[in-house]
């Protein structure tokens, strides 16, 4: 499973690169601490299966980033990080982001989803989603 994190936070981003790899949860691909770096080309081209993204931001938060990659045909699944008095925002949205997590962020509710995700795209025998759909489109 190919992860890719957007986070403003270094340490959260770090913590999240830590705890992928010594859970064995997938590879981290690559890290952004803004939306404006993340594109559909992008992650097409990392072969991202999940996006970790926070959503306060400098630049483009996470919900824009999110709803541009949909928009763009990205059908990997998102996970959105926040603070608690934004879940209202991130309801209204909740058919394209997978799952949501309220920082401080808890390792084992982490672990537990990414664990959830990998079995399942390893159910689905789609390890890359992404470019299967970008190819239908050309």
């Amino acid at each position: 499973m190919r992860i890719y994190i957007v986070d403003d936070d270094e340490a959260v981003r770090l913590m999240l690169t830590d705890l992928i790899e010594d859970y064995d949860l997938g590879e981290v691909v690559g890290e952004a601490d803004d939306g404006k770096a993340i594109s559909t080309e992008l992650m097409i081209n990392k072969r991202v299966d999940v996006l970790i993204i926070d959503y306060i931001m400098s630049g483009r938060d996470g919900l824009e980033t999110v709803e541009r990659l949909n928009a763009d045909g990205f059908d990997g699944k998102i996970v959105m990080i926040s603070q608690d008095h934004h879940i209202e925002s991130i309801s209204l949205t909740k058919d394209e982001i997978y799952y949501h997590f309220e920082k401080p962020l808890n390792r084992l509710k982490v672990q537990r989803v990414l664990k959830n995700i990998k079995r399942e795209l390893e159910y689905e025998n789609k390890p890359c989603r992404s470019l299967k759909k970008f190819a239908k489109r050309r």
